[in-house]
């Protein structure tokens, strides 16, 4: 029996960014889960990505796209507005790659897509489309790598909802009972999704990043029951 979800979602405390990689006028960090990338209403009180970075450069940043609070991963920051035009045309060029990892509810396909228009803040549906690969099944969840060929607000998270394959730890787009059980089992308090691959190829630039160590030690936690599982008469 799932245990009973708790009143408030959970969030991951907010750590500091690291660098992986700096060009001439942009930086790719990798964004810890908890951390919001711009100052928010929702929380006024707590640092963020831009602000936390200014003082290393002596500037404030600008992002050239975006990754939720509860989302960890590669994140291109510019010096410039001259610079965040230039790169964020080169993410919609179609060689270009944004790679996620993420752990969804139930068994997967190998392969399958979601293209359903999603709104934006103006009412209006917008064209979006995603693309998963199971990478591995469990036996009551799966892990997907995620490419975005749109760039929506919340895309995953809404196309994974569309499909019914929830990402687990999601709070707004997931399932609160499965949450509480990743949470209670798992020690799952952040939404399963990470930012694992940036490709610019105008740019030269193509950069991988692995998973973190929290997010890690839940898979190998879901092998090891799945192979009990296995053993079991």
């Amino acid at each position: 029996m799932q245990p009973e979800p708790s009143q408030q979602p959970q969030h991951t405390q907010p750590q500091h960014a690291s660098i992986v990689y700096r060009g001439i006028d942009y930086v790719v960090v990798d964004k810890p889960a908890g951390l919001f990338v711009h100052k928010t209403k929702l929380d006024a009180t707590q640092d963020d990505l831009l602000t936390q970075l200014a003082p290393l450069f002596g500037q404030r940043l600008h992002a050239v796209h975006r990754l939720d609070r509860s989302v960890s991963g590669l994140l291109l920051l510019a010096f410039d507005s001259a610079a965040t035009k230039r790169l964020q045309s080169a993410l919609q060029d179609a060689l270009a790659v944004k790679e996620y990892v993420a752990l969804v509810r139930g068994r997967c396909a190998a392969e399958f897509s979601c293209d359903e228009p999603l709104r934006g803040s103006d009412g209006k549906p917008r064209e979006a489309r995603t693309d998963f690969s199971c990478l591995r099944r469990f036996p009551w969840c799966s892990l997907v790598k995620v490419r975005i060929h749109t760039g929506r607000r919340h895309q995953i998270r809404r196309h994974c909802d569309r499909v019914q394959h929830h990402i687990l730890g999601d709070t707004t787009h997931g399932k609160s009972r499965l949450n509480a059980f990743y949470r209670e089992r798992y020690g799952l308090d952040r939404c399963f999704l990470h930012a694992r691959r940036l490709t610019l190829p105008s740019e030269g630039l193509d950069l991988r990043l692995r998973m973190p160590a929290s997010l890690a030690g839940i898979v190998v936690a879901l092998e090891a029951d799945a192979r009990a599982a296995a053993c079991e008469p």
